[in-house]
């Protein structure tokens, strides 16, 4: 545990956890009995997601980075939307390669559901000469303090003004798919997502509004 306040969703968590470790503890008859006091959830801070446009990321392209493993991941996650805990459970065995694409078969950790994902050469490029099989992609990949500053320098160095996580790659690769398809139901398949209600928090910030949409839009029949 950290010293001092928490947020309210961090605080949201380990309430929860506690809860379930006792009624564990009661299922497997170590404690006699739960009770806990009637409470109302509060609600949790609704955290922004940053992302990259695509001129920034042609900024990064550019811009040099001592740590090149993580420089390739993060690109890589820009240009295919995989989660950073795929990302950092990926083996070249996973990886099939044709003329002029790629295919990825994963299991995604948060539904424990089995997915193929078809990336573009762009995002192939990113994970460089194919190894042996039982070889991890991203071998060094672990989500420290150290990953988020180099993360941030290296944005910093490409004077973008923004605050990025490793999560934000993903979030990335959803605004520039739907910015050129349009289309979230193809997008929720490509991001793995099992709700569309999470899906639609993705390109939240991408979608106009009604009042830019409608005057676009005439009745002409009526």
């Amino acid at each position: 545990f950290s010293s001092g306040a928490v947020c309210q969703n961090t605080a949201n968590k380990r309430i929860g956890d506690v809860e379930f470790i006792c009624y564990q503890a009661f299922n497997d008859k170590v404690i006699d009995r739960v009770e806990f006091t009637r409470r109302k959830k509060k609600k949790g801070e609704v955290k922004s997601k940053d992302f990259l446009k695509e001129e920034e990321i042609k900024k990064l392209l550019l811009t040099p980075m001592a740590h090149k493993p993580i420089k390739r991941w993060f690109l890589f996650s820009c240009f295919s939307g995989l989660a950073f805990k795929e990302c950092q459970l990926l083996y070249w065995h996973q990886i099939n390669d044709y003329n002029d694409h790629s295919v990825i078969k994963y299991t995604r950790s948060k539904t424990s559901k089995e997915y193929t994902l078809r990336i573009n050469k762009t995002a192939r490029k990113q994970l460089g000469e194919r190894k042996n099989a039982n070889e991890k992609v991203f071998p060094v990949l672990t989500k420290t303090n150290t990953l988020y500053k180099n993360l941030q320098k290296w944005v910093d160095d490409a004077n973008i003004n923004k605050q990025i996580s490793p999560h934000c790659g993903r979030v990335t690769f959803a605004g520039l798919y739907y910015d050129k398809t349009k289309d979230p139901i193809m997008l929720m398949k490509v991001m793995g997502h099992k709700d569309f209600k999470t899906t639609m928090r993705y390109i939240k910030k991408f979608q106009d509004t009604s009042e830019q949409i409608m005057p676009e839009f005439e009745f002409s029949e009526i």
